[in-house]
């Protein structure tokens, strides 16, 4: 799976194609397990073997999908698609983005053909290697990619510039300070910051707690990258919608693959001081409501796995008490780096405004990683 995203996402690197592109559809039933994150339109609803339709667009397979079986493929926000051996389905909308080029496709309402534009990004290449690795993840876990915002860019790189200057990691800005901007001050309070270069940095905040969450917010639709010779900045907060959610927002997504083995440590850091180096963490992140009773249980393989032990953190108990919401999500952090290449089952339970809730799903762990935290760890 984790090749074909890659593919997914690296399609339309250069070039442009100035009129829409028709191509057929076929029948075609998909072959792989597939869930839906994205809720629908009040008084509709999705049926159980949604009719689908595949096409091949630059050499890869696409499916599109009926999904309430009123005989059209092209209700936006009701109807889906998916890539060849995706476990998640993602809404139809109007663009999207793959790799540095956004895109505009048109299904056919009788699932006859679809039509489709490539409008290469501005980017640089910083730029679009950060956002292929962003939208990377958002696709694993069923969420729509985003887009670069060239002004939340411009205003992360004068923090990073004054980071620099000032020779600092921090999210505050003074006034006075070599490097200071009202620009870079603001976007210094909103993004996420690191000190491996930015498509690092990303790999980073998507294996903690507090920094992957404005990584997976259904709602945005753009984000700022910033960069200089020791510092990055992503700011995935300030471009964001009223995107319509199925909550909550689940990582690693159920059936998706690839996730990183180790937890990378966070200031301030969700683990007990002094904890020895901890597995990726799993994240259940909701919207509103009160989430009481959280419980936790990971295991090898499946249900009758070894069972593997985990910090836990909730919005009831939070382990960072600056933050007592813990952001409104549930964390389990695995209490030693999980196995690489390996099935992991999960079971969560817990109380929304005092109704029992349980979801019980796998995912698959990839390689060791993420490389920078490997690199300090003791040998």
């Amino acid at each position: 799976m984790r090749r074909g995203l890659l593919l997914l996402l690296m399609w339309g690197g250069a070039g442009a194609e100035d009129a829409l592109e028709r191509v057929p559809l076929a029948n075609a039933a998909y072959k792989y397990r597939i869930s839906r994150n994205y809720p629908l339109p009040d008084g509709i609803t999705a049926v159980e073997k949604p009719p689908s339709r595949k096409a091949k667009l630059e050499k890869a397979e696409y499916f599109f999908f009926d999904v309430d079986g009123n005989g059209r493929f092209n209700d936006l926000g009701v109807d889906g698609w998916a890539r060849n051996k995706m476990s998640i389905l993602m809404p139809l909308e109007e663009t999207t983005v793959f790799g540095a080029s956004e895109f505009t496709w048109t299904v056919e309402a009788d699932g006859s053909a679809i039509s489709f534009r490539r409008a290469p990004l501005p980017l640089n290449e910083g730029q679009r290697q950060v956002l292929i690795q962003f939208n990377q993840w958002r696709l694993m876990n069923g969420l729509p990619a985003v887009t670069i915002d060239q002004q939340l860019s411009d205003a992360c790189n004068k923090h990073c510039e004054y980071m620099e200057q000032n020779g600092e990691l921090t999210h505050e800005e003074e006034a006075g300070k070599p490097g200071y901007t009202q620009e870079g001050a603001e976007a210094g309070k909103r993004a996420c910051l690191g000190e491996e270069g930015p498509v690092e940095s990303v790999h980073l905040f998507y294996a903690t707690f507090y920094h992957r969450l404005p990584l997976i917010l259904p709602s945005t639709k753009a984000i700022g990258v910033g960069s200089s010779a020791k510092y990055a900045a992503v700011d995935g907060l300030t471009r964001r919608d009223r995107r319509a959610w199925t909550y909550p927002v689940i990582v690693p997504g159920p059936n998706t693959f690839f996730h990183p083995t180790h937890f990378a440590h966070e200031k301030p850091n969700p683990l007990p001081e002094g904890a020895p180096p901890a597995g990726f963490p799993i994240t259940l992140t909701f919207d509103k409501g009160k989430i009481t009773a959280a419980r936790v249980e990971l295991r090898l393989k499946d249900a009758k796995g070894a069972l593997l032990p985990v910090y836990l953190s909730s919005p009831e108990v939070p382990a960072n008490e600056k933050r007592p919401d813990n952001r409104m999500s549930i964390c389990a952090i695995p209490r030693a780096p999980l196995a690489p290449m390996t099935t992991h089952w999960v079971k969560a339970t817990y109380q929304l405004d005092g109704q029992a809730r349980e979801h019980v799903w796998k995912f698959n762990t990839g390689r060791q990683g993420p490389a920078s935290v490997l690199r300090y760890l003791p040998r």
